[in-house]
């Protein structure tokens, strides 16, 4: 496992990810509360902020499912 740069961002907000899979923002807060996933990628709260972890979610993006 590579470990990303400190610099190099390692997860999505929600209105990120609803933007990058053509969703509304309303659409994904309602996946998110009451799923907790989002296109089979667990979201994470972290204080008042929903965030998706970006590695699971590009290889959502890019065809390969989320098992890697």
């Amino acid at each position: 496992m590579v470990i990303a740069e400190r610099d190099e961002k390692r997860t999505y907000t929600l209105e990120e990810a609803a933007n990058l899979l053509g969703i509304g923002r309303s659409a994904a807060y309602t996946l998110a509360q009451h799923k907790g996933e989002i296109a089979g990628v667990r979201v994470l709260r972290v204080g008042g902020r929903w965030l998706l972890p970006k590695a699971p979610l590009d290889r959502v993006l890019n065809g390969e499912g989320t098992d890697g």
